[in-house]
C-alpha cells in the first residue's frame, strides 16, 4: 500500500514553541494559528507541495 497524502495529523505536545520551531525547521510552514479551549493549534504545510 502506498500513502499518496496526509490531510490532518494531530499531535500533542508540552512545549507548544519548541514543536512549532521543530516543524519549521524541517521545511513546514505555518499556514494559520488559533487557540482553542485549553490549547492553541497551528496548521503547517509542506513548502515543496505546490
Amino acid at each position: 500500500m502506498k500513502i499518496h497524502r496526509i490531510d490532518h495529523v494531530g499531535v500533542i505536545v508540552n512545549d507548544f514553541s519548541a514543536a512549532k520551531e521543530f516543524f519549521l525547521v524541517i521545511g513546514l510552514e505555518v499556514q494559520g494559528e488559533w487557540e482553542m479551549e485549553l490549547t492553541t493549534t497551528f496548521m503547517l504545510r509542506n513548502q515543496t507541495e505546490e
